[in-house]
């Protein structure tokens, strides 16, 4: 039997249940995460970048810096309350998300710009063969990059949405 001053859980608003099961520090630990594998995969987006964007590699290190920080400052407010921390956080949150949205599609048109060649590797020449090899390497980077970006972006849209909550909450 439940008190007559509980409100039920399908009552409550998505981000109250959502502060029920979710823990922010486990989300800011995931969030930092999913930035630092976007900062390791510029290195070799830097040797592999398609020839017709040399400097490719430094949107990724870009955004996964980005999201480094509106994760640390995400677990920082949840371990030292702090209004200006939380501004931060909140501010960082959707610095990140806007710039993880735009990298998403960057790389989505980056992925299409790959010509995809479907020539045997033994019966042509050996440039030809090691250039094809890097477009392939060039394009699973790409694509684990996209769905790094899309977590990162599911999980900057949750950070941000719950830090503007408390930050209305005053």
């Amino acid at each position: 039997m439940s008190s007559e001053g509980t409100v039920p859980p399908s009552v409550l608003p998505l981000t109250q249940r959502l502060t029920s099961w979710f823990d922010i520090e486990s989300a800011a630990v995931v969030t930092i995460l999913f930035g630092l594998f976007q900062v390791m995969l510029s290195v070799p987006l830097a040797y592999a970048a398609p020839i017709d964007m040399p400097k490719f590699f430094v949107l990724p290190l870009f955004i996964g810096i980005l999201i480094i920080t509106g994760g640390s400052l995400a677990m920082a407010n949840e371990r030292n309350p702090n209004r200006y921390l939380l501004q931060g956080c909140a501010c960082s949150n959707i610095i990140s998300l806007l710039g993880a949205v735009i990298a998403f599609c960057l790389y989505c048109v980056s992925i299409s710009n790959i010509p995809k060649e479907k020539d045997d590797c033994w019966t042509v020449r050996h440039e030809v063969c090691s250039l094809n090899f890097l477009m392939r390497f060039c394009m699973s980077i790409l694509i684990l990059l996209v769905f790094y970006d899309t977590g990162a972006i599911i999980m900057n849209c949750i950070l941000s949405a719950l830090s503007l909550r408390e930050l209305k909450k005053g």
